[in-house]
């Protein structure tokens, strides 16, 4: 795949500066590895063997179930990912970014989500064994 063609070329290229590759790396992770909804139903269809329509209406079920249990106010703990919310934000005062003129802002409900410990370790080490092995 291209990432493990992007590690092999910088793994062999010498950077002098540590900090350049890593911002270099945190650009290039931002900008061009973006998952789609699309790309999840074609990587969930390929590890389940089930066809990509009927994949496609489950993770369209499972959003749209998310949705509405938000909608009624609900919370949603799903162990080991993490846990989705309504959290009421207060009004407040904002400011036009353009013309700097205050804007009140109303009351509104935000759904929240909140990954757990577990899932965040993960992705913390996985990210982390990334870099070391592009570093060495």
């Amino acid at each position: 795949m291209f990432t493990t063609f992007f590690f092999k070329l910088f793994t062999a290229v010498h950077f002098s500066s540590q900090k350049f590759f890593l911002s270099f790396a945190r650009y290039f992770f931002k900008k061009k590895l973006n998952t789609t909804k699309a790309d999840l139903i074609i990587q969930v269809a390929n590890g389940t063997g089930i066809t990509k329509l009927e994949t496609e209406a489950i993770i369209d079920g499972f959003i749209e179930t998310i949705k509405e249990t938000l909608i009624r106010g609900n919370n949603i703990e799903i162990r080991g990912f993490g846990s989705f919310k309504v959290v009421l934000r207060k009004p407040r005062i904002g400011r036009n970014p353009k013309t700097g003129v205050a804007v009140p802002i109303d009351e509104n409900y935000t759904p929240f989500f909140k990954v757990s410990k577990e899932f965040k370790t993960a992705v913390n080490s996985g990210l982390m064994k990334k870099i070391k092995k592009v570093n060495r």
